[in-house]
C-alpha cells in the first residue's frame, strides 16, 4: 500500500473557522508565503471577508439573502500578516509509505501492493464543547450511576453488569453543574447558579428545581437516611434540603455558618456528625444542635495554605482526607487528634475513596494509591500504604471515584471512565461523540454544530494535481460560509442532518433542539451580484415535529424523507411540494429510557444502521420495516459506517476493536487477528480511535480516525482485510468523511482551545512542583 495523502490548507481570511491546506505546492504568482508567530511559513492569499448570512431566529418561515445579513466574516488585518492557525506543523510535503502483504500461494511468496493517492481537506479552527467530567455518584439499590460533564449536561448510566450509556439531561442555560448526588433514587445536580435541580429517570427535563444560594454551589452530600442533603456554597456555609409532604424539595431553617468556603463535605454513617473541609482546616459539625464540635488545623509547611479537597469517613470515627499538598491523612473525630499522614502524591489529592475495613484510594494527575487499613484501626495500629500493582491506568487528572461491588471507576479530564475490576481486568468507556459535524459530499458542503448554533460551508475548489512534492496547489475558487444559523433562546442543538434534493443548487438541513426538531430548504444562487443564500422552513400540518435524538436524510422512491429518531422509535418525515407528512413509523425498542446514539444510512438509502443506548446494534430495511440485530455481549459501540452496497456494516468499539457485520447472514468479522473478545488485545493501528468513515467514492477502504492518527484498511474482493497504514501526521482529529471526488476531510481540534474551557478544578499541573 503506498499512501499519499496532499493536504490543502486555506487562507485565514477567507472564514475564521474553516481551513483547508495542500501538501502540493505551486510556484503561483497570487499565492505567497509569509512567516507566522511560530516561525514557520504558511500561505496567504489577498482577499478580503468571505460573506454569508446569518439567521437569528428559526421560528420565522421566511427567506434570507446575502443582502439581508446581519454579520459578515471579517477579516482581522493582523491575522494576515501573521497567517493565523494556517500553518504547517512539522509535517513533510508528501507521506508516501510503502505496504507489501505476503500471500502463499503454492510454493511461490507473493506480494500485493497497492497504491492510494488523496487530497486532504484540513480543518483546524472547529473547537467542540469540552465534556470533561466533573463528579459522580452511584445509586447501589438501582445500579445506576449519575455524572455532570463541563458542559453543562447529566447523563444516567446503567452499571449492573456493564456499564451502558442510558440517557442524558441537557442544562446549558444553568451554568456549570460541578457536583451531583443521588437522594430518594432521584438525581440533584448544583452548580455555578446556586440552583439546585432535580431529575427523573423517567423523564428526559428537569423535574424541579430550587434557588438554594446566591453563591456557586461547591459539594453536596445525602444523609444517610436519604432524607436531606447538605449542600455545601461558596459564601454561605452549608445549607440543609428536606423534602415537603409532596415530597418536593425545600430549603430548611438548619444552616451552618462558617467564613471560609466549603470545599468539601462528608457525613458520618450514624448521620449525627458533618465535617466540612476549606482551606488549612476542616470544622465537625453536631447535625441536630447546629454547633461546631471542633475545628481541626491543617497545615503541612509554614506560610502554605492547604486546601481540603476531599473528605470520607472509613468508620463512625475515623475520618480520611486529601488535600493540595498531596497528603493522605487518618484523622479521629471524637478526639480531633491526627492518627496517620503520608505524602502520597507529588501534586494535589484530588478525590478518596474508600471500601470499609479493606483498602482505600486516592487519586491525583494519573496516579493512585492503595492503602491498606485493618480492622482494628480502633486500637490506632499503624497504618501502612502500599504502593498499588495498577497505577497510572488514566493518563490525565482524576477528579471523581467511585468504588461499587468489585470494580473502581474513575473520571476527570479526557472525558473517559476508567474501570478497573478487582480481578485486573481494564475497561474504558468513553463520551458518546456527538455528531458535531455533518458532511454532503456530492455537494462539498460542511455543517459544523456550535452547540447553539450552526456554520453552513461549500468547500473550495483547486488547480489541476501537481506530481512535485512540496508545492501547494491554488486555489481556484475559495471556500464560503453560506450560513449561520443562531437557536433560538440559546437552546442547544442536539443534533443535525444534511441531505439532497431534486433541484439543483439546493438542500435540505435539519436540526434539533430540546424543544422540537426543525427542517430547512436551503437554495444557493451564483450570480454577478455574489452568492445568494435562501431559506424556507417546512412545516408538519398543524403539528410539531418532536425532538429528536438522531437524525438523517434518505430518498426512497424519489422521494426525500427525514428519519427522525426519539424514544425508540423512528419516524419517516417525507418532503414533498414543501410540506412535511408523516409516512409510517418502526419501533425498534420498547423501552422508552433507551435512545438512540447515532443514525446512518446505506449507500442506496435501502438500509438504516442505528446504535442505541444501550450498546445494541441495529440494521434496519426500509422496504420490509425488518430489524436485524448484531450480535453484541459485552463491548461498547462508538460508531459505525456502511462499507458496500450490500449492507455491510463496519462498527468500531471502544475498546478499540473493529467488527464488519453483514445483515443477511447475521455473521460478524473482526477485522483484525487478535481475539474478538479479549480487550488487551487490541491492534496498534485501531487504538485512540473513535470514528469510522467509509464511501462509495473509495471502495474497499475504511478509514479509522482519533486523537494520534488516521488508519487506513484495504480490503481485497473476497472482503478479507489486506492491508493497513496508519498516519500519524493528522492528530486530534475530530471528523473524517471522503467526498464525491475522492478527495478527504479531515476537521482537527486545537487542543489548547478544547482545553481552556476546563474549570479550574482540572487545570494540569505540574508533578513536583509548587
Amino acid at each position: 500500500l503506498v499512501l499519499r495523502l496532499r493536504s490543502v490548507h486555506c487562507i485565514p481570511e477567507l472564514f475564521e473557522s474553516f481551513s483547508i491546506l495542500f501538501l502540493v505546492m505551486a510556484d503561483v504568482p497570487e499565492l505567497h508565503l509569509v512567516p507566522n508567530r511560530c516561525g514557520i511559513w504558511s500561505n496567504s492569499v489577498d482577499k478580503e471577508g468571505c460573506g454569508g448570512a446569518v439567521w437569528t431566529d428559526l421560528e420565522v418561515p421566511a427567506g434570507i439573502d446575502r443582502k439581508d445579513h446581519v454579520e459578515t466574516c471579517r477579516t482581522d488585518g493582523n491575522r494576515k500578516n501573521l497567517g493565523y492557525g494556517w500553518y504547517i506543523q512539522g509535517c513533510t510535503s508528501m507521506i508516501s509509505i510503502a505496504f507489501y502483504h505476503p500471500c502463499h500461494c503454492g510454493e511461490k511468496f507473493l506480494f500485493w501492493f497497492f497504491e492510494m493517492e488523496l487530497k486532504v481537506h484540513v480543518c483546524k479552527l472547529f473547537t467542540p464543547t469540552a465534556v470533561h467530567i466533573r463528579s459522580v455518584s452511584v445509586e447501589s439499590d438501582l445500579q445506576k450511576l449519575a455524572l455532570t460533564r463541563s458542559d453543562s449536561s447529566v447523563e444516567v448510566w446503567d452499571c449492573d453488569k456493564n456499564l451502558s450509556f442510558l440517557k442524558s439531561y441537557s442544562c446549558s442555560n444553568s451554568g456549570a453543574m460541578d457536583c451531583v448526588v443521588w437522594c430518594k433514587k432521584r438525581i440533584f445536580c448544583g452548580g455555578s447558579e446556586g440552583v439546585l435541580f432535580e431529575f427523573s429517570l423517567h423523564s428526559s427535563t428537569v423535574q424541579n428545581f430550587i434557588k438554594v444560594a446566591v453563591s456557586p454551589i461547591i459539594c453536596m452530600a445525602s444523609s444517610p437516611k436519604n432524607d436531606q442533603i447538605a449542600v455545601g456554597c461558596r459564601k454561605e456555609g452549608v445549607i440543609f434540603v428536606e423534602f415537603d409532604d409532596s415530597n418536593k424539595p425545600v430549603i430548611t431553617n438548619k444552616f451552618l455558618r462558617q467564613k471560609d468556603r466549603v470545599q468539601s463535605v462528608a457525613w458520618q454513617e450514624k448521620g449525627k456528625l458533618l465535617v466540612t473541609g476549606s482551606v488549612s482546616n476542616f470544622r465537625i459539625w453536631d447535625v441536630r444542635t447546629l454547633q461546631c464540635l471542633q475545628k481541626v488545623s491543617v497545615c503541612h509547611s509554614v506560610g502554605k495554605k492547604t486546601r481540603i479537597n476531599a473528605l470520607k469517613f472509613i468508620n463512625d470515627y475515623i475520618l480520611v482526607s486529601g488535600d493540595t499538598a498531596g497528603h493522605t491523612s487518618f484523622w479521629d473525630v471524637n478526639r480531633g487528634i491526627l492518627l496517620e499522614s503520608k505524602r502520597s502524591h507529588k501534586s494535589s489529592v484530588q478525590a478518596v475513596c474508600v471500601e470499609k475495613y479493606q483498602y482505600m484510594e486516592t487519586t491525583e494527575s494519573s496516579r493512585k494509591r492503595h492503602l491498606d487499613g485493618d480492622k482494628k484501626l480502633a486500637d490506632f495500629k499503624k497504618i501502612t500504604f502500599i504502593e498499588s500493582k495498577r497505577q497510572r491506568f488514566q493518563p490525565t487528572t482524576v477528579g471523581s471515584l467511585v468504588k461499587e461491588n468489585s470494580w473502581l471507576l474513575s473520571a476527570g479530564v479526557g472525558a473517559t471512565m476508567y474501570q478497573i475490576m478487582d480481578n485486573g481486568e481494564r475497561h474504558l468507556y468513553k463520551p458518546f461523540h456527538p455528531d458535531n459535524v455533518k458532511c454532503l459530499p456530492e455537494s462539498n458542503i460542511v455543517l459544523f454544530n456550535n452547540r447553539t448554533q450552526l456554520e453552513l460551508w461549500r468547500l473550495g475548489a483547486t488547480a489541476e494535481d501537481s506530481d512535485v512534492s512540496g508545492t501547494v496547489l491554488p486555489l481556484t475558487k475559495p471556500p464560503e460560509k453560506l450560513l449561520t444559523l443562531i437557536s433560538k433562546k440559546g437552546k442547544p442543538i442536539t443534533c443535525c442532518a444534511l441531505g439532497n434534493t431534486k433541484r439543483a443548487w439546493s438542500i435540505l438541513l435539519a436540526y434539533s433542539d430540546t424543544c422540537s426538531t426543525n427542517i430547512m430548504f436551503v437554495v444557493m444562487k451564483d450570480d454577478r451580484s455574489g452568492l445568494k443564500v435562501s431559506l424556507k422552513k417546512l412545516k408538519l400540518s398543524n403539528a410539531k415535529l418532536q425532538p429528536a435524538d438522531a437524525l438523517c436524510f434518505i430518498n426512497v422512491k424519489s422521494t426525500e424523507i427525514c428519519v427522525l429518531a426519539a424514544n425508540g422509535v423512528l419516524s419517516f418525515v417525507a418532503i414533498e411540494k414543501f410540506r412535511l407528512s408523516l409516512k409510517f413509523k418502526i419501533q425498534l425498542i420498547e423501552n422508552s429510557l433507551c435512545s438512540v446514539r447515532k443514525l446512518v444510512q446505506s449507500w442506496d438509502d435501502r438500509f438504516l444502521a442505528a446504535i442505541t443506548s444501550h450498546n445494541d446494534i441495529l440494521v434496519i430495511d426500509v422496504t420490509t420495516k425488518s430489524i436485524v440485530r448484531a450480535p453484541n455481549k459485552m463491548l461498547c459501540p462508538v460508531d459505525l459506517k456502511f462499507n458496500s452496497e450490500e449492507g455491510t456494516v463496519v462498527i468500531l468499539f471502544s475498546s478499540g476493536h473493529v467488527l464488519e457485520f453483514y445483515p443477511k447472514t447475521r455473521k460478524c468479522t473482526p477485522l483484525c487477528k487478535s481475539d474478538f473478545l479479549e480487550p488487551r488485545k487490541v491492534p496498534q493501528w485501531s487504538k485512540d480511535c473513535f470514528g469510522v468513515a467509509a464511501s462509495k467514492y473509495l471502495p474497499n477502504t475504511v478509514i479509522l480516525y482519533g486523537d494520534k492518527k488516521l488508519s487506513f484498511l484495504r480490503k481485497n474482493s473476497q472482503n478479507m482485510l489486506q492491508a493497513v497504514e496508519s498516519v500519524s501526521h493528522y492528530g486530534n482529529c475530530w471528523f473524517c468523511d471522503i467526498m464525491s471526488d475522492g478527495d478527504l476531510l479531515v476537521v482537527q481540534i486545537d487542543k489548547d482551545r478544547y482545553n481552556a474551557q476546563l474549570p479550574a478544578l482540572f487545570k494540569l499541573q505540574k508533578f513536583g512542583r509548587k
